[in-house]
């Protein structure tokens, strides 16, 4: 019995250390981008261009709003058009003054961090909103900057 056990647990541990290697190759290949120049491979990192200052917009769709336990926050649930991806986000009570469920706000974002990335979370953390607007544009009528 006793060896018996000791092979399997072997193989339970490299199957753990497969799964480890991989996810971690998985998490690290979002912040490359694999370019075929002359059949060879190289990694990109991107431009290394300082993004601090600079503004883009984007338009979001209210899904939900709470209070916050201070009264200067709110917390809204948006949505980006054709995007999965949903989150929640603490924003300034007084620049969403009159905020509803269902309607489009387009916001001016100001860059204050490099390691800004195209996704809600990261977009609210890594910068400031300047302007929110509410707008009746529907689909691709929509403003969704590029961040450069």
């Amino acid at each position: 019995m006793k060896k018996n056990i000791i092979p399997i647990i072997v193989f339970i541990l490299l199957i753990c250390l497969v799964i480890i290697t991989f996810s971690k190759n998985a998490i690290n290949c979002q912040d490359y981008v694999i370019v075929d120049y002359d059949n060879s491979y190289n990694k990109y990192e991107g431009d290394k261009k300082d993004l601090k200052g600079k503004t883009f917009t984007k338009t979001y769709n209210i899904n939900h709003v709470a209070l916050s336990t201070d009264d200067k926050y709110i917390y809204i649930t948006i949505r980006e058009f054709q995007k999965d991806e949903i989150e929640t986000v603490k924003v300034d009570k007084e620049l969403f003054k009159q905020v509803e469920v269902g309607d489009n706000y387009e916001i001016l974002f100001k860059i204050k961090d490099n390691r800004i990335k195209d996704n809600i979370k990261s977009i609210f953390y890594n910068s400031e909103i300047v302007k929110v607007e509410k707008t009746d544009k529907i689909g691709l009528e929509q403003l969704s900057e590029q961040i450069r």
